[in-house]
């Protein structure tokens, strides 16, 4: 936290929306390693609505995914949902991607309700938005574990 605030000033220098947002994606990160878990995941919010509001959707979706796993390590199962449910909203609401990635979200809903999602399961899905954000993939990436 110390090295970041150190060179807050470089980062300052930068206000593009973008990279202010991604600093405080890393702060947050920090805080949550520093177990400050309430104000990292207000942190978390705040930089998901910065990136809805700046339209940067992918990312909005890769830090929902990122707080999802945050709630998910804690235990708080109501809240991995709810992020969940609030994702499914935002992908209706703005159709920032197919059809496909709206399922994955619904089977990691699914999943987490059934209280058999994992940490492997939160990787196999931040990898597939990485790689498959505007083309669906040949099957979910939560299909080879469905049976678990």
């Amino acid at each position: 936290m110390r090295n970041l605030r150190d060179t807050r000033p470089l980062y300052e220098q930068f206000p593009e929306p973008n990279i202010q947002l991604r600093v405080r994606f890393l702060e947050a990160r920090i805080l949550e390693q520093l177990a400050r878990h309430r104000e990292a995941e207000k942190l978390f919010e705040k930089v998901a609505e910065g990136f809805w509001d700046t339209e940067q959707y992918q990312i909005l979706f890769m830090v929902r995914l990122h707080l999802f796993a945050f709630h998910l390590d804690r235990g708080a199962l109501h809240k991995a949902a709810a992020v969940c449910r609030e994702s499914i909203k935002i992908m209706d609401q703005t159709a920032p991607a197919h059809g496909q990635m709206r399922q994955v979200w619904q089977e990691l809903l699914a999943r987490v309700e059934q209280g058999r999602v994992d940490a492997e399961a939160v990787r196999a899905v931040r990898e597939y938005m990485v790689r498959h954000w505007r083309v669906p993939a040949a099957r979910s990436p939560l299909a080879d574990s469905a049976a678990h």
